[in-house]
């Protein structure tokens, strides 16, 4: 009797121990998702899983012409945080080529001509003028023979200088009409005013000293500043000195300036 009372709750616990793990097993698979298994719209073939990958293949990957013709209903896209976004010399002149052509009214391949003359007459100085205003190549890039004959007028001007140098100390001066106008005029000027120093190198290095009023009043305000200093001397010497005390339309007064005859 007392076996058969043992067995019947042996029995009997088992079984409420199997219906709980039934139980668990079902309230955790509630929230598990199974996909089911179905051929898609009909397709012949064998019953596969419903993926995004089965359903909507690739024209290249699909063999059934009826699945060619759909497509998704969703897109690819990318979004591109500019603060990350990396500005190469390549990006910044294809964007400049683009604005160039829109505001010259011109097409890329004539655009790449101009371009083309313009490095011929200014080589090795793309980096820079990739990195210059859009507005200034613009205006340089308007008038290639004007430009052309201005670089032939520098160096009649000063022929020791190099031209290259000289233009790329200041790129304003290639689109400044003022500076054109009086480009001779401010030569002989400026030779007369410094007949100890030589001119070519130091229009060379310091363009901005060809705005002949602006350092006549730098050297009468480094002799006022300075009484008992041969400022002549001091610009051969120390240029800074002085042309950091022009008030020039496109000098900045507090850039570095450095000494061409050091």
């Amino acid at each position: 009797m007392i076996s058969s009372f043992q067995n019947l709750y042996r029995f009997s616990r088992e079984n409420r121990a199997n219906d709980c793990a039934l139980l668990n097993n079902k309230k955790r698979n509630k929230f598990i998702f199974k996909p089911k298994s179905y051929n898609y719209e009909g397709t012949e073939g064998p019953v596969q899983k419903a993926t995004i990958e089965k359903v909507f293949k690739l024209d290249s990957e699909s063999k059934d012409g009826r699945l060619k013709d759909e497509s998704p209903p969703w897109n690819f896209g990318w979004q591109m945080n500019e603060r990350n976004t990396v500005w190469t010399d390549d990006l910044k002149s294809r964007l400049i080529k683009t604005v160039l052509c829109r505001d010259l009214g011109t097409s890329e391949k004539d655009l790449d001509e101009r371009l083309s003359l313009l490095d011929t007459l200014l080589p090795g100085l793309g980096d820079q003028l990739v990195k210059a205003p859009p507005k200034l190549l613009l205006q340089i890039l308007s008038d290639i023979p004007a430009l052309a004959e201005l670089l032939l007028n520098i160096k009649l001007q000063f022929p020791k200088a190099d031209v290259l140098s000289l233009v790329s100390n200041d790129l304003n001066i290639l689109v400044d009409p003022t500076f054109r106008r009086d480009l001779a005029k401010n030569a002989t000027s400026l030779r007369a005013m410094l007949p100890d120093v030589d001119v070519d190198t130091f229009v060379e290095n310091f363009p901005c000293v060809l705005d002949i009023q602006s350092l006549e009043n730098a050297l009468e305000d480094a002799k006022r500043l300075m009484p008992d200093v041969d400022v002549r001397r001091t610009l051969r010497v120390s240029p800074d000195m002085v042309i950091s005390l022009m008030k020039g339309r496109r000098l900045v007064p507090y850039d570095d300036i450095p000494n061409p005859f050091s």
